[in-house]
């Protein structure tokens, strides 16, 4: 089985997409220089980040609350890092958005030690060897972005936005995978 990512069958795709493109990116004024934004679940009430989370507890039984949601608007490829500063991030449900076509996230094998820290991710520097490729579309998909990982394709012209929600407790992948198949 799978130990970096798992599709997630039957969650809606076309409702979230169409929100998050054409009313919170545009309400929240998520553009190519904002790169990253994040969102406390603490500090904004969102229906459809609520509807979301009820709809994982009702259809998979996944019962850990969505702490905080991130909107990434990629154009050029990703350095190769793992999720996460001071708490390395242990799972995360990502749904491309837009300009998933023509775009893989590559997953490499564990290290012991990373290079060095900025911002919101350990950064590493190192030839590493390729544990598994997902090419993606627009389809939600649970990840472990505690392996190494980056994303590829992506480009100005072409940009990939994508959502990635973090849950409460900082559950495990291999734990809560089974919750998606």
């Amino acid at each position: 089985m799978n130990q970096c990512y798992c599709k997630v069958n039957n969650l809606q795709t076309d409702i979230y997409t169409d929100y998050f493109l054409n009313e919170f990116i545009p309400k929240n004024a998520i553009t190519a220089n904002t790169t990253l934004t994040t969102f406390n679940q603490n500090l904004i009430n969102d229906e459809m980040i609520n509807r979301l989370g009820k709809e994982l507890q009702l259809n998979y039984k996944f019962y850990y609350p969505i702490q905080s949601f991130f909107i990434f608007y990629h154009i050029a490829n990703q350095r190769i890092h793992i999720d996460g500063s001071q708490t390395i991030y242990q799972s995360s449900l990502n749904l491309p958005l837009v300009g998933s076509e023509n775009t893989k996230m590559i997953f490499y094998n564990e290290l012991e030690y990373y290079d060095w820290e900025i911002g919101t991710a350990h950064y590493i520097h190192n030839d590493l060897t390729v544990k598994e490729t997902l090419y993606h579309s627009n389809e939600w998909v649970f990840i472990n972005p505690s392996i190494p990982h980056h994303i590829v394709g992506p480009t100005i012209e072409n940009p990939r936005i994508t959502l990635c929600i973090r849950f409460s407790g900082n559950p495990k992948f291999n734990k809560c995978k089974n919750y998606f198949i």
